[in-house]
């Protein structure tokens, strides 16, 4: 009868590892958040799904399972809903929770069509120039 390679405890811990619990893991799982931005109705992923109302449960899930690297989405669309005017409040306030509960954030600095909606051309670059993109409202 073959012999198992890898045998396991009852608990599903690998033989020989410490007791009290399992060891880590040899790919880390990282998880992540959307955002994309709709802007013609002024909406976003995280919106409709309703984690922009539940962020700090959603990310309390993820650290009951051990996660603890997380791709996030820093809303240009909302930190900046009038050119030159920002809001950091709700970024900080989540990105600081993070830090406090051992999360290590992946900042999702442009995602898509994220946008603010008073840059009315997105980020396209003009057709004459292969430059830096255009950034006018």
């Amino acid at each position: 009868m073959p012999r198992c390679r890898n045998p396991v405890t009852v608990d599903g811990t690998p033989a020989g590892a410490p007791s009290g619990g399992y060891p880590r893991p040899a790919i880390e799982f990282t998880g992540a958040f959307e955002s994309i931005y709709q802007p013609a109705f002024d909406v976003d992923v995280a919106e409709t799904t309703g984690h922009v109302a539940r962020w700090q449960t959603d990310l309390e899930l993820l650290v009951a399972t051990g996660v603890r690297r997380v791709r996030y989405p820093v809303r240009w669309h909302r930190i900046e809903r009038e050119r030159g005017r920002f809001d950091w409040r709700e970024t900080d306030r989540v990105l600081g929770w993070m830090q406090d509960h051992g999360l290590r954030p992946i900042a999702d600095l442009l995602d898509h069509t994220s946008y603010p909606r008073w840059l009315k051309r997105g980020l396209r670059r003009p057709p004459e120039t292969s430059g830096s993109p255009d950034v006018t409202a």
